[in-house]
């Protein structure tokens, strides 16, 4: 259910950062022109739908606590691509739209299909995971150029390398 839901929120991020993947990633498969915005549309939303459906059937004791995990990792993934909130282009925004659902709620989502989320245990692993708070930094440094352009002012465009006077 996480894999698929990573799939749907991917995608959706691909379709909104085309512009910027043209620069950055252009063999991908939608800036190469292997993919349509069509066929990205419908894979998203069709991981998207099988990340929910999923998750509803992890319902142990009859509870829901991983479906609604889930669809707020997806609301959350979808702040950070498209606008207006678009929390990609907004600094510590972005990495913390991207550690949230990934490191914390998926995580404790995971748990819930054994346990209830509720227990001291799955809660207080999730904040641990918030790594992914510095991991999505990392990955941004290799995109610099094409976030620049596209208006996305990641932590290394406001604090990346500067060049000494000299």
């Amino acid at each position: 259910m996480a894999a698929v839901l990573n799939v749907a929120s991917n995608g959706l991020n691909q379709i909104y950062d085309l512009e910027i993947d043209r620069i950055n990633k252009p063999k991908r498969p939608l800036p190469s022109g292997r993919l349509s915005i069509r066929e990205a549309w419908a894979i998203t939303m069709a991981s998207f739908a099988l990340a929910f459906i999923l998750a509803w059937f992890v319902a142990p004791g009859g509870r829901r606590e991983c479906f609604w995990m889930v669809v707020a990792a997806a609301v959350i993934t979808t702040l950070y691509s498209v606008p207006p909130f678009r929390t990609k282009r907004l600094g510590i925004w972005a990495n913390v739209t991207i550690a949230v659902p990934r490191g914390v709620l998926l995580k404790v989502a995971g748990w819930s299909s054994v346990k209830t989320a509720m227990a001291w245990s799955p809660g207080s692993s999730g904040p641990f995971s918030a790594v992914l708070l510095g991991a999505t930094t990392t990955k941004d440094f290799a995109d610099m150029d094409g976030d620049r352009r596209g208006g996305c002012r990641t932590l290394p465009i406001q604090f990346g390398s500067r060049r000494r006077p000299g």
